[in-house]
């Protein structure tokens, strides 16, 4: 399915969450291996995780968003959003900002480098590689976790949709500054607070 420009019909749209959905697969798929379980401590793969009270979380909780590692306290920046292993370093350290496993809350930015550094622990590799081998190349999909430099010249940046009166007035409504979780999960609160909507416009991040 495809819209747009004529002719336009290769191109490839920046996606936002729909990639947790594909990410999450590949772990889902170690699960049916074996090599990862779902009641499993984090630590036991990743003890660094075990820091500031998160010992105890198990990984079914963490693919949930039930960590309570939104983001840090200090935020990220452009060059550590687009590196996995940076996020789940910081995060590792992080005092978590509910106590893990109570309950849930979105983790729009970091879930994928949560679950990511599970993986790697447990395989060696990176959920992308294994996402490539496992589901994107023998399936032929062009759904890609990081766009590959060949394919850079296909995407094309698109206009957000504008929120419809009634999602403005729940936006409009929410808590604001600095200091609130929403702003933490969004990585508004930092030295370099992330704009969602021009995310896509960075090379980088595509990568």
């Amino acid at each position: 399915l495809w819209a747009g420009e004529a002719g336009a019909s290769d191109a490839l749209y920046g996606v936002f969450s729909a990639t947790k959905g594909a990410a999450h697969l590949v772990a889902a798929l170690l699960v049916q291996d074996g090599t990862l379980e779902l009641n499993r401590k984090v630590r036991y793969y990743w003890p660094e995780f075990a820091a500031e009270g998160k010992g105890e979380l198990i990984l079914r909780d963490l693919l949930a968003h039930r960590a309570g590692l939104v983001g840090t306290d200090a935020g990220f920046t452009r060059a550590e959003l687009a590196d996995d292993r940076a996020i789940a370093e910081h995060l590792a350290d992080q005092r978590p900002f509910w106590r893990p496993g109570a309950a849930f809350g979105y983790h729009a930015l970091v879930i994928g480098a949560l679950t990511g550094e599970v993986v790697r622990r447990a395989t060696g590799r990176t959920i992308q590689d294994l996402y490539e081998d496992r589901v994107r190349a023998p399936y032929g999909l062009d759904f890609h976790l990081g766009l590959p430099v060949t394919a850079d010249p296909r995407f094309r940046a698109v206009q957000p949709l504008l929120p419809t009166p009634g999602q403005r007035a729940l936006i409009d409504a929410s808590p604001r500054g600095p200091h609130t979780l929403e702003a933490i999960a969004y990585n508004r609160h930092g030295a370099e607070p992330t704009d969602l909507e021009r995310l896509y416009e960075d090379p980088l991040i595509r990568a």
